[in-house]
């Protein structure tokens, strides 16, 4: 279902554009109040999404290449606060501009994970019994040797949870 906008009177309303999961988290106005900026899941990262009042279509303004989540906006409506991690990098805040994403790390908590060893994981996707595309993140264990036989372990994440595991 998409978004609408409505005014307190209730009897106006306009329907805002299609997003890609229909299932946004909001975030807040632009500073000059024409963009709805909203949080949505699209695979397996959030994407960041601005949604014009007048029903345009939606425009991502992330660059997909980052997993962020706990997004926050400013008082001034022209920045974005957000925790943004990697399966290498441990989480740490960045704020960006809105017209601008390029995020700023501003915390440096957790470096010291980094001298852990590092294990490397992937995109791996599957068509399901009704024939979507479903997306999953494989982490190979640390050591990994191609070839050799490893325990799996799967944790389900949202979606229907029935599902058969296959030995890899």
């Amino acid at each position: 279902k998409k978004l609408q906008i409505r005014r307190a009177n209730g009897l106006e309303k306009s329907e805002l554009a299609s997003t890609f999961d229909e299932s946004p988290h909001l975030i807040g106005w632009t500073q000059d109040g024409t963009n709805l900026i909203i949080c949505e899941p699209k695979g397996t990262k959030y994407h960041l999404v601005l949604l014009n009042k007048n029903g345009t279509t939606a425009r991502e303004i992330d660059t997909g290449n980052t997993s962020f989540r706990e997004v926050s906006l400013n008082y001034n409506r022209n920045t974005l606060g957000m925790i943004i991690q990697s399966s290498s990098t441990p989480p740490e805040s960045y704020i960006t501009a809105i017209d601008h994403f390029a995020p700023i790390q501003i915390s440096h908590l957790n470096e010291d994970l980094l001298s852990y060893p590092q294990t490397k994981t992937e995109i791996i996707s599957w068509k399901s019994s009704d024939n979507l595309i479903i997306e999953g993140l494989f982490t190979y264990p640390i050591g990994y040797e191609k070839g050799k036989q490893y325990p799996l372990l799967v944790i389900v994440h949202g979606g229907p949870s029935v599902f058969s595991v296959k030995r890899l």
